[in-house]
């Protein structure tokens, strides 16, 4: 019994062993299909993994690729403008110079006209004074011939004629003094001379009269008048001749003033004086 007891324990353990290398090989070998799948699971993984890094890297890749091959067309059609604008600014230059040098021939050309113009009229100038001084000095000299052969009488008769058209510059030049006197004031006193008789001229006539004595030129102006039948020595025998000098016309409204400023009969005295720069005549 005892040994059939140890045969059954010993065939226990043997089983229990068995049994227990059975469950250590059945975990070894569910661990082991256990790794192989995680291993399996983590190569997958892994190559997923390196999978989507590759599709990021190219994807990555194809993106820089366009943008440089965008950047490429944008360098090609930003030198294809530049290019153009260069085309075009030359062409500009070009035809601004064609411009230019086309004004410039026209205005040469106008300024060469000018001056054949302004050549051809000095020539003509330059050949009508050449004609009119040889016309002057052949009619001078038919002039000379002429009076050469001319009277005495018809030479002074000439010479009247020729004093006549200057006489009125010379009366005006003879006058000029008189351009400083600053106010005339007038004293008549012919009621209490007895000197109220018949008279020549006006009031103001006589004022000129006494003005015109009071030139230096007299002596001379009245000597030329009187070689053309004009007395210089009374104004109103002149018939308004020196009146119309323009000179005259300011004398003669400082007269009318002076008048108007002491009005009344001849009969009442009037002072008369003549101021004239510091120097003056009564």
């Amino acid at each position: 019994l005892e040994q059939l007891e140890v045969a059954r324990v010993q065939t226990l353990r043997e089983a229990e062993i068995a049994s227990q290398e059975e469950i250590e090989r059945a975990r070894v070998a569910s661990e082991r299909g256990l790794d192989e799948i995680r291993i399996d699971h983590e190569t997958v993984r892994r190559r997923l993994e390196v999978e989507r890094e590759q599709n990021i890297e190219t994807a990555q890749m194809e993106k820089a690729i366009a943008l440089y091959q965008k950047s490429l067309e944008e360098s090609a059609a930003r030198a294809e403008a530049d290019a153009a604008r260069a085309k075009a600014a030359v062409a500009e230059e070009k035809v601004k110079t064609v411009r230019e040098t086309e004004a410039a021939n026209r205005r040469k050309s106008i300024d060469v006209t000018m001056a054949e113009k302004a050549a051809a009229e000095a020539k003509l100038i330059a050949e009508a004074e050449k004609v009119r001084k040889a016309v002057e000095a052949e009619a001078q000299k038919l002039i000379n011939e002429a009076e050469n052969v001319l009277s005495d009488p018809a030479r002074a008769s000439l010479f009247r004629r020729k004093l006549l058209e200057h006489v009125e510059g010379i009366v005006a030049a003879s006058v000029k003094p008189l351009e400083k006197i600053q106010d005339i004031r007038i004293m008549q006193l012919d009621g209490v001379t007895g000197g109220g008789g018949n008279r020549d001229g006006s009031p103001t006539d006589e004022v000129i009269n006494s003005a015109l004595r009071y030139r230096v030129q007299a002596p001379l102006i009245d000597s030329l008048l009187a070689d053309i039948g004009i007395e210089g020595g009374g104004i109103a025998k002149q018939g308004g001749l020196i009146r119309e000098a323009s000179d005259m016309q300011r004398i003669a409204d400082a007269v009318r003033k002076a008048s108007g400023e002491d009005g009344g009969d001849g009969d009442a005295p009037k002072e008369e004086d003549t101021r004239s720069g510091g120097k003056g005549k009564k």
